[in-house]
């Protein structure tokens, strides 16, 4: 793909869709972000709904996992998740709706920088998509 790549990937015995931007036109984090969620979900979605797969598939919207990958502008520390946070947050306070949740950013390392997302109520991708940010 030249905006993005999907994929498949299993860590710790669990399966999960991944979406990985590459040259989309966008301008700054925020909309790097939406870009990127508003891709995943809507690929689990159309997954969820694709007859061959006969509603075997389903996506846990109660956790995500966001990662930036790109080692030099966002490297896996805690400057990068103070700048990152109130963004993420501002997302995340949009899609969950009032629900309550945590972000866990990875322990500093040479790994991607990563976000562990758990919200405490349901929710299904169609109405994490719904919510995002216009």
């Amino acid at each position: 793909g030249h905006e993005g790549q999907y994929g498949f990937e299993q860590q710790k015995g669990r399966t999960g869709l991944f979406y990985s931007q590459r040259r989309a036109k966008v301008d700054g984090f925020k909309s790097a972000l939406v870009y990127s969620l508003r891709h995943a979900l809507r690929m689990a979605s159309l997954l969820e709904k694709d007859d061959a797969l006969k509603g075997r598939l389903k996506w846990n919207g109660q956790e995500l996992m966001l990662r930036i990958n790109d080692r030099l502008h966002a490297p896996n520390t805690a400057a990068t998740w103070k700048d990152a946070e109130p963004v993420v947050r501002e997302v995340l306070d949009q899609m969950y709706a009032g629900a309550s949740y945590g972000v866990e950013p990875a322990p500093p390392s040479p790994e991607l920088f990563t976000l562990h997302v758990k919200s405490t109520a349901p929710a299904s991708v169609d109405t994490l998509l719904a919510r995002l940010p216009g």
